[in-house]
């Protein structure tokens, strides 16, 4: 098990990057990533994975996200042993933490409907990555004064939306998959997974059809076998296109004066 898990995130084509003493982290700037060493030696592949590939796992967000956005106040991303099986963004702390409990159930209860083990393999890894951007979509929203007045189930939306369409504006189409293979670990949550009351959060069947009509929205042709399904959905009241397009107007109202000065340039 403790090799399929560091396999899980060891790829011949990431570059390695070492680091020294019980953290390692980015350069020092407005975000910035630590791995503190687990409780428990459960998680202990995890963290040595994390860390050896660090520059083509979460070294690469961070340092796109600081090239593309300006940081009021620094933000710290921090994996480290929770207790909990669920991620958070602490507005106070102005922190982030991804939890080992959290990435271990992911790798061990995602769908497994593979061909190979390369593609077990990349399917976990692309769900790490959309819980880290999910995270960076709340430290955005807290620090651009997008938060007052909303409820959580509205946040987590939101915060959805931020990780969907930041992957669908990068030009490289292995960020368009990690949507589309999330949006199915959401599918198969839900099936699991039946009449759970969410309370204050979102459902996973829901938040599986926002990813689904935002993805065709974006590329019809890319995703056509959506269409029946997206056609379906009740609370759709406009094509999938003009819902991404209104989506991604209003990302972009948001957004656009605290970015680069080309990134919204078509």
């Amino acid at each position: 098990m403790y090799n399929l898990i560091v396999n899980i995130l060891i790829r011949p084509w990431l570059f390695t990057l070492f680091f020294f003493g019980l953290y390692g982290a980015t350069q020092a700037s407005k975000l910035s990533i630590k791995y503190k060493r687990p409780n428990s030696d459960r998680y202990l592949e995890i963290f040595r994975a994390l860390k050896s590939n660090h520059n083509s796992i979460y070294g690469e967000s961070t340092d796109y996200l600081k090239s593309v956005y300006r940081w009021p106040d620094k933000i710290e991303v921090m994996v480290t042993t929770c207790d909990a099986l669920n991620s958070s963004y602490t507005p106070d702390a102005k922190q982030i933490v991804i939890c080992y409990e959290s990435l271990y159930q992911k790798i061990n209860d995602y769908p497994e409907n593979t061909n190979s083990d390369e593609a077990y393999e990349r399917r976990v890894f692309q769900n790490v990555m959309f819980t880290f951007w999910h995270e960076i979509g709340h430290a955005l929203m807290d620090q651009y004064g997008m938060c007052e007045g909303r409820n959580v189930k509205s946040l987590e939306m939101l915060a959805d939306e931020f990780a969907i369409l930041s992957m669908l504006w990068r030009e490289e189409d292995y960020w368009k998959g990690i949507v589309m293979i999330s949006a199915l670990h959401y599918k198969s949550k839900s099936e699991r997974m039946q009449g759970k009351n969410y309370e204050s959060h979102p459902s996973d069947e829901l938040r599986y059809q926002k990813m689904i009509v935002l993805l065709y929205g974006f590329a019809q042709k890319s995703y056509a076998k959506l269409k029946t399904e997206v056609d379906q959905l009740v609370w759709l009241d406009q094509s999938a296109h003009e819902y991404y397009l209104g989506r991604s107007a209003f990302w972009e109202e948001n957004l656009r004066n605290h970015t680069r000065s080309d990134f919204f340039n078509y």
